[in-house]
């Protein structure tokens, strides 16, 4: 165990730390409370092993905070299948809380919230092999790969194309959040119920 830290990490769960500033973390398992949700002293200074019991069918994101009015997602999110997670981490913040967050629901916020802006929820991006926090784009043609992998089927779209004829190319598509499969189509204030106000 870590000797003599200064700074304390807490974890809204399971962590216990001593008066000597030890931490004990109690080995997640399929019953325990809250997951199992603990930390451990990692390999090196400032270093920590967060760690927790992974549902099966579930997705996990892990928020941070400094302050607990303020949170953070950790870029990433990990996928339960009835085993133990876990998340290195290395800070020398004087306070950090974690808390894990987890759905199995493709409507729940978690999951159908777009964290990269891509115009896909995070749920279908987990769906086609893609982090959610992250731009990917390989082929380096401004399309995101798990946009053109969701409307086409693979990489590689050409972002001046305009499969569905509507006047818009496939990047332009992709910036505005259309379908480049379905015409756009020209539609009045009136045929949408929208009312305009002007100042007077």
């Amino acid at each position: 165990m870590k000797q003599g830290i200064n700074r304390r990490i807490l974890l809204l769960t399971t962590l216990i730390l001593n008066v000597s500033g030890q931490l004990y973390a109690n080995p997640p398992g399929p019953n325990s409370l809250n997951s199992g949700l603990s930390i451990a002293p990692g390999p090196g200074v400032d270093t920590y092993l967060i760690s927790w019991w992974g549902l099966d069918d579930y997705y996990y994101f892990v928020e941070f905070s400094e302050d607990l009015h303020s949170w953070n997602f950790v870029p990433e999110v990990w996928t339960g299948l009835d085993a133990v997670l876990s998340l290195g981490y290395s800070s020398t913040a004087d306070r950090l809380f974690f808390r894990t967050l987890a759905s199995d629901d493709p409507e729940s916020s978690l999951l159908a919230d777009d964290y990269n802006t891509i115009g896909l929820s995070a749920w279908e991006q987990i769906q086609l092999g893609y982090n959610p926090f992250e731009w990917v784009d390989i082929d380096e043609n401004g399309l995101h790969d798990a946009w053109e992998m969701h409307h086409f089927g693979a990489t590689g779209a050409d972002p001046q194309a305009d499969p569905d004829g509507d006047g818009l190319t496939n990047l332009e598509e992709f910036l505005i959040g259309g379908d480049p499969n379905v015409s756009a189509s020209a539609a009045s204030a009136a045929a949408i119920g929208l009312k305009v106000f002007s100042p007077r």
